[in-house]
């Protein structure tokens, strides 16, 4: 597994995403998947990859969206909301751009 490092997310993600894991934990407490999104595969054994960007960015692209332009219109949206930057650069786990 790749580096850890802490996500920080706002009140808007934060409340859905813990209500999802209890939602979950409810229906299968004895889960062992660290995954936030599952499929039936990671639900059951953990030991399967997680779920790809391919599984999320498809059924987006059915809808006519994209992962990285709705990302972009969260940080877009939270920069009009506050005036720090630091606050962005950890919320949305930014960093320069290379030379």
């Amino acid at each position: 597994m790749g580096r850890r490092r802490p996500i920080y997310l706002d009140e808007l993600t934060h409340r859905p995403a813990r209500q999802w894991l209890a939602a979950r934990h409810r229906r299968g407490p004895a889960t062992t998947s660290p995954y936030l999104l599952v499929t039936a595969r990671t639900a059951t054994d953990d030991s399967e990859p997680p779920v790809s960007i391919e599984a999320i960015n498809k059924p987006l692209r059915a809808h006519g969206h994209q992962a990285g332009r709705l990302r972009v219109d969260r940080i877009l949206n939270g920069a009009q909301h506050t005036d720090d930057p630091l606050h962005l650069i950890r919320l949305f786990s930014l960093s320069p751009a290379p030379p």
